[in-house]
C-alpha cells in the first residue's frame, strides 16, 4: 500500500512537472552569474521608461478609442499583460550569440536571478502590474466585469513570478525539447 501511495505521489509530481532539477539549477544556484541578456534591467532609464511606456499606451488607447478611463486602463492592462507574459515568461534563450546556448532553456524572468530569489529588478517587475491592476479596479469602482477581466491577467503575470514557480513548466507547457526531456528521464 505504501508503494502505491509513493507511485501516486510520483505521478502527480511528474504530471505537474514541478521543480526542475537539471544542470541550470546546479550550475547557477550557488554562484553569481553574469547574464548579458539582462544587464539592461539595472539601467535607471529602463525603470523610468517602463511606466512611461504604460502611460503612453494608456494615453493612446484613451485618445484613439474615446473610452472611459476604466476601459482604457483595462485595455492597457490587457496589452501590458500579453506583452510582458510573452517577453518575460514565454520566450527563452539569449540574444547573445557568444553564450553558446547556455540559457536556451531559461525564460528572461529566470535569467534575471538564476538562483530563483528576489532582487530589485524582480520586485519592480512584480509591483508594476500590481499597481496597474489596483488603478484599473479603482477606476472601474471594482465592477465585477472589470475584476473578471483584470484579475486573471494579474494572476497569470504574478503567480509565474513567485520563487516557488522558478523553472516550473506546468503540464509541460513551454518546455524545451532536448532540455526538459532530460528531466523526465531522471524521474
Amino acid at each position: 500500500k505504501s508503494h502505491q501511495n509513493q507511485k501516486t505521489k510520483e505521478q502527480k509530481q511528474s504530471f505537474l512537472n514541478m521543480r526542475r532539477n537539471d544542470s541550470y539549477a546546479h550550475k547557477y544556484s550557488e554562484e553569481e552569474v553574469y547574464v548579458k541578456n539582462i544587464e539592461w534591467m539595472d539601467d535607471p532609464f529602463v525603470w523610468i521608461f517602463y511606466p512611461l511606456a504604460i502611460l503612453g499606451t494608456f494615453s493612446t488607447v484613451k485618445i484613439v478609442t474615446h473610452a472611459t478611463i476604466a476601459e482604457a486602463l483595462t485595455v492597457t492592462n490587457l496589452f501590458h499583460g500579453a506583452f510582458t507574459f510573452v517577453f518575460l515568461h514565454w520566450l527563452k534563450g539569449s540574444a547573445d550569440y557568444y553564450d553558446q546556448g547556455t540559457f536556451n532553456g531559461l525564460t528572461l524572468w529566470e535569467q534575471i536571478d538564476p538562483s530563483g530569489g528576489w532582487n530589485s529588478a524582480k520586485k519592480y517587475l512584480t509591483i508594476v502590474p500590481t499597481i496597474l491592476l489596483l488603478l484599473t479596479l479603482m477606476a472601474s469602482e471594482y465592477s465585477q466585469s472589470s475584476m473578471a477581466i483584470n484579475i486573471p491577467v494579474w494572476l497569470l503575470l504574478v503567480v509565474g513570478k513567485f520563487p516557488a514557480m522558478y523553472r516550473v513548466r506546468l503540464f509541460g507547457i513551454n518546455s524545451t525539447p532536448g532540455i526538459d526531456d532530460d528531466d523526465e528521464k531522471q524521474k
